[in-house]
């Protein structure tokens, strides 16, 4: 890996790093311009189709109009005798002063689903461009808050699953961050929950994150066990990956409602908590052989857990057990959430949850926390 130096470089490496997931964008070509007066200058640009011709910058400009003071929203082209050529422009503003543009092209129209993610793309490229310093833009808020509502809106509801109860709580620390959980059927009869949680509150974890979203909904059949879609995605993100400093933990849940199966595999620490109601006991399952292996990235498994009614199952981030007290004295270790755990063992996953970010935030004095709280739990009720 070539070390970053600059912000060019940096720029230039953000823009590679969306090749991993130009699958779900299919975009051809993108390009970042810097604008001083009526100067247009190319930062950095990337080419993912090699057949592909794109438009120059200035004809695209050109088309597009003038653009005013606060103008922050993006505009629509087509080029081409049959109109085959989609061009989108985003102008890159802040504080009412517009620096450059964003130019993104392609083959196929823009669709709807796909502007949460390009916006996201468009707001991280606003704090890495070296026109401005990255320092002074992770400092405003106004930027990141925006952010923040776009990732926000990533996070999903729970739906609701036959003879199961499930609860899901997201505490964040920051306005940025890259960590999620996402939930859906991937087929009438399967369940998945997927859960990031990475270090680092910046525009770099929030790619990844977005990244990983991006990859856990787009993947060509939704790979049908937990080990299987964590490594197709580690392939595609392994470019990305390989360049950043943040420890990332990746855990994804699969739940067979026809079997009352899960399996569950994890990228890093396997932070659950497994309770038998017939044993009447709990598992760490990162203390498992397999939980173990995976916690230390030796390979990925899957853990296969037979639900009866009364079975729990808790998944925590690490920021639930890394709440300290106010001097850094103690810590909120796993035996003390395993004990809140049992003591509401027969509440609902709400209740439990809702217990635990209590008796956390008790122990901790109520002051602010160093790091994000997720926590998911699911029940078979029936």
């Amino acid at each position: 890996m070539i070390p970053i130096h600059t912000k060019k470089q940096l720029l230039d490496a953000f823009l590679d790093a969306l090749k991993d997931i130009n699958e779900a964008l299919k975009i051809s070509y993108i390009e970042v311009l810097s604008k001083n007066g009526e100067v247009i200058q190319q930062r950095s640009s990337l080419k993912f189709s090699g057949d592909f011709t794109e438009i120059p910058s200035k004809d695209v400009l050109s088309r597009a109009g003038r653009w005013t003071r606060g103008d922050t929203l993006f505009r629509d082209l087509s080029f081409g005798a049959d109109n085959s050529h989609y061009c989108r422009i985003y102008p890159l503003e802040t504080n009412g002063h517009m620096y450059g543009f964003c130019i993104f092209q392609k083959r196929s129209p823009f669709q709807g689903e796909m502007e949460t993610l390009l916006s996201f793309i468009v707001k991280s490229l606003h704090l890495l461009d070296a026109s401005i310093p990255v320092e002074e833009c992770e400092n405003r808020r106004e930027d990141l808050n925006r952010i923040r509502g776009i990732q926000a809106a990533l996070f999903p509801k729970m739906e609701h699953i036959d003879n199961y109860d499930t609860a899901a709580i997201y505490l964040p620390v920051e306005q940025m961050s890259g960590n999620f959980i996402d939930a859906f059927f991937i087929d009438p009869s399967m369940y998945q929950v997927a859960v990031c949680d990475i270090t680092g509150y910046d525009a770099t974890s929030s790619f990844i994150g977005a990244s990983l979203r991006t990859l856990i909904r787009s993947l060509p059949g939704n790979r049908k066990t937990p080990s299987g879609l964590i490594e197709a995605i580690l392939t595609r993100l392994s470019n990305v990956l390989s360049t950043i400093k943040t420890k990332l933990n990746f855990t994804v849940f699969q739940l067979n409602t026809n079997t009352n199966r899960l399996q569950i595999s994890s990228y890093g620490s396997l932070n659950t908590i497994y309770y038998t109601s017939s044993k009447n006991g709990i598992i760490h399952l990162n203390r498992t052989d397999i939980g173990n292996e995976l916690s230390r990235k030796m390979g990925l498994r899957d853990i296969s857990l037979a639900l009866d009614p009364g079975d729990t199952v808790l998944y925590y981030s690490r920021g639930v057990i890394n709440a300290s007290t106010d001097n850094k004295s103690r810590f909120y270790d796993e035996s003390m959430l395993a004990a809140q755990f049992l003591r509401e063992i027969n509440a609902t996953p709400m209740e439990i949850s809702h217990s635990i970010i209590e008796s956390l935030y008790t122990f901790a004095g109520y002051h602010p926390l160093d790091d994000d709280i997720t926590l998911f739990c699911l029940t078979r009720s029936t």
